[in-house]
């Protein structure tokens, strides 16, 4: 049952002339989105002296390492 709904979803979300955004790629921008409200709150209450400029950089930063990463590794197996 589940296989046959796994097979069933289609992985673009949005496709418009040559431009095709994935499900994957849109998690990946709430969950980038989400980790910087979390990391923003946090720094707050705890009364840290982080500005909203720094808390991006360190996101962005991750999401691109990880990407990096994530290719590296993929193409290594080939």
């Amino acid at each position: 049952m589940l296989n046959d709904l796994y097979h069933m979803l289609d992985p673009v979300a949005i496709s418009a002339g040559p431009i095709t955004i994935y499900w994957y790629g849109l998690a990946y921008v709430v969950g980038a989105l989400l980790t910087a409200v979390v990391m923003y709150r946090t720094q707050r209450r705890w009364g840290f002296d982080i500005t909203v400029d720094d808390l991006t950089s360190v996101v962005v930063g991750v999401v691109f390492g990880l990407d990096r990463k994530s290719t590296r590794l993929n193409s290594s197996h080939t």
